[in-house]
């Protein structure tokens, strides 16, 4: 009995190695894509300066961090890291030490994150079912 046991211990064992491995794979997968995906709507949905130049939107970028087994982390951000949190939210006009006015905000940011919280799910579950 205990012989039995064991072995149906052991295919248990197996089988949940092997889930775990393709939940992993499905979660790098579609961390990457979703990343991926969120660059593109952050560079298309960026304020361009008025006299066209579109440096800040093109500088969204996707960072892969190294993760371990059950860990994995991208990082999307913009290499004019110091425009993001003014044109998001707005901030005031400074000329020699006085307030002359105050540029609006310009949310870009915000939807797009709202994107990959409500959409990361079904990308893992995608790639889950794909197996």
């Amino acid at each position: 009995m205990n012989v039995e046991v064991d072995r149906l211990t052991q295919e248990v064992n197996r089988v949940l190695g092997e889930f775990s491995q393709d939940v992993d794979e499905a979660v790098q997968k579609a961390t990457e894509e979703v990343g991926t995906l969120a660059v593109f709507r952050l560079r298309n949905s960026s304020p361009v300066r008025a006299g066209g130049s579109a440096a800040y939107a093109k500088g969204w970028k996707l960072k892969k961090t190294a993760g371990n087994k059950h860990y994995y982390k991208v990082v999307v951000h913009n290499t004019q890291y110091q425009l993001t949190h003014l044109l998001e939210y707005g901030h005031d006009i400074v000329r020699s030490g006085k307030v002359v006015g105050h540029a609006s905000a310009q949310p870009h940011i915000a939807e797009v994150e709202k994107w990959v919280q409500d959409n990361i799910e079904e990308y893992i579950q995608g790639f889950l079912d794909k197996k």
